[in-house]
C-alpha cells in the first residue's frame, strides 16, 4: 500500500513538473494544430521562439502540448506608480487619555552600519543595489512601459540594466515588474 502511494505521488509530481502553462501576465491564447511545431506556432504569431518558450513554462523545442499556449504578455503587469504609493495616509485622531511621561535612561546603541551598494552620489530618488561605479542614472517617466524602452531610451543593453540594478527583477514571471515610475535607476558606469 505504502509503495503503491509513493508511486502514485511520484507520477503526480513528474506529471505537473513537465507541464506547459502559461505565464500569470498572458495577454492572448492560441490552440496549435496538430500539426503545428514550435516554430510555426511562434511564426504565426509573429513572436520569436525564445519568446514563446519564455511565455509558457515547461515548453520544449522538441514538443507542442495540445492545451492552448501564450503568445503575448505584459511584462509591465505589476508596475507601479509612485504617486498613487504616495498619498496621504488620514491621521489618527489622538486619544483622549493622557498620556504618562515616563523617563527611560537612554542608552546609546550603535548598530552596525551596513555598506550601502548605491552609491553616495546617487540622486535622492535612486533605488537600491546599484553598482557602485555607476556614474549615470535616469529616472523612470510615466511614458516608459517596460525595461525594453527603458533601456532602449538611453541607449543601453538592457542585459546591462539588470546588470548595473541588481534589485530589479530579470527573471520568469515577475520580468521588469518593479520598474518605478520616479525612481533613478544606472543607465551607465564607469570603467
Amino acid at each position: 500500500m505504502k509503495f503503491s502511494l509513493i508511486a502514485v505521488a511520484t507520477l503526480a509530481i513528474a506529471g505537473m513538473a513537465s507541464a506547459v502553462h502559461p505565464t500569470h501576465s498572458c495577454t492572448k491564447l492560441i490552440t496549435p494544430a496538430a500539426e503545428d511545431s514550435v516554430a510555426s506556432i511562434a511564426g504565426k504569431a509573429g513572436i520569436s521562439v525564445d519568446d514563446l518558450l519564455a511565455f509558457n513554462h515547461g515548453l520544449h523545442l522538441d514538443s507542442v502540448p495540445k492545451n492552448a499556449l501564450c503568445v503575448a504578455a505584459s511584462k509591465t503587469h505589476a508596475k507601479r506608480c509612485l504617486s498613487s504609493k504616495n498619498k496621504k495616509k488620514p491621521t489618527k485622531k489622538p486619544s483622549k487619555k493622557p498620556s504618562k511621561p515616563t523617563k527611560k535612561p537612554s542608552k546609546p546603541t550603535k548598530k552596525p552600519s551596513k555598506p550601502s551598494t548605491t552609491s553616495s552620489k546617487a540622486p535622492s530618488n535612486a533605488v537600491r543595489h546599484i553598482v557602485a561605479n555607476c556614474n549615470k542614472y535616469a529616472t523612470v517617466q510615466p511614458s516608459d512601459a517596460d525595461c525594453t524602452s527603458f533601456s532602449k531610451k538611453h541607449g543601453i543593453a538592457e542585459s546591462n540594466l539588470y546588470k548595473w540594478n541588481k534589485g530589479l527583477h530579470h527573471a520568469g514571471d515577475h520580468l521588469c515588474d518593479n520598474l518605478d515610475t520616479g525612481k533613478a535607476y544606472c543607465v551607465g558606469v564607469k570603467n
